[in-house]
């Protein structure tokens, strides 16, 4: 028997493409399977990571895609509670890949106006501990917890911060007048990242990614870790993977010449 799941789910990739549907047809597809299969196994309790909902907004298609989620979630008579994340820093996440590479390769940085905009980011393993209490919370009907690091900052503060820890100098120039449909563009075409990922996390720039107060929970909603500190975190579990990564390699070819050795003896 399972008591709790936990739904990590999202299909901003150019796979959904696939189907013929877009991000948000396959990502409330996707919740109705998965609350459907819970309802038939008779599972207590959801555990759902989202995303900080703005109030008195009117929402990006990401945004709104992942309050749909959120709702469909709850259609099935099973408790829900919903984790809602701003910008998470993690080494295998979706926005941080796109933020380090624009850092690192860019020489210069015009700033438009979203550059200005609110965000309070968190580190993964704050997050990860903020899903562990909820998997140990007593499940209330449909409760939704932001979640954030110890600061709020805007996008420039970020940015800046993060080439300070990557000891990169990075002049900033302001142009408010650049529109977001040029933005995502560059970003994309920097950060090599797919445009079904980059479009729609750009679009929800235009939003301050704040938690709010009715959402905070004692205890659960603010990380301990710094910004800086998650940064490191992040590059040093990449340094980690990409060792291994050639440590694997490397025995794999050390291993193929071996056998080639001993086919030629014989």
């Amino acid at each position: 028997d399972v008591d709790t799941a936990i739904y990590l789910v999202h299909s901003m990739m150019p796979s959904a493409k696939l189907t013929q549907a877009s991000f948000e047809d396959m990502d409330a597809l996707l919740a109705d399977n998965f609350a459907r299969a819970a309802q038939k196994q008779g599972v207590k309790h959801i555990v759902y990571m989202s995303g900080l909902i703005p109030e008195n907004d009117e929402l990006s298609a990401h945004l709104r895609s992942r309050l749909e989620c959120e709702k469909i979630l709850g259609d099935y008579g099973i408790p829900v509670s919903t984790l809602r994340a701003g910008l998470i820093i993690g080494a295998k996440g979706s926005s941080y890949p796109i933020l380090k590479r624009l850092v690192k390769r860019l020489p210069a940085m015009v700033l438009p106006s979203w550059a200005y905009n609110k965000i309070a980011p968190v580190a993964i393993d704050d997050v990860i501990d903020g899903l562990a209490a909820l998997v140990n919370r007593t499940p209330k009907d449909n409760e939704a917890i932001d979640i954030t690091g110890p600061e709020v900052m805007n996008y420039k503060t970020l940015i800046q911060r993060t080439a300070n820890v990557l000891d990169k100098r990075l002049p900033m120039l302001d142009l408010p007048i650049i529109p977001i449909i040029v933005s995502r563009y560059w970003v994309q075409l920097i950060s090599n990242v797919p445009k079904e990922m980059v479009y729609p996390l750009m679009n929800s720039l235009t939003h301050d990614m704040v938690p709010h107060r009715k959402r905070v929970v004692s205890n659960l909603s603010v990380g301990n870790i710094t910004f800086e500190d998650s940064v490191k975190r992040a590059l040093s579990e990449e340094q980690t993977t990409s060792t291994k990564k050639s440590e694997s390699k490397n025995s794999q070819s050390f291993g193929r010449m071996h056998q080639a050795l001993k086919d030629v003896r014989a």
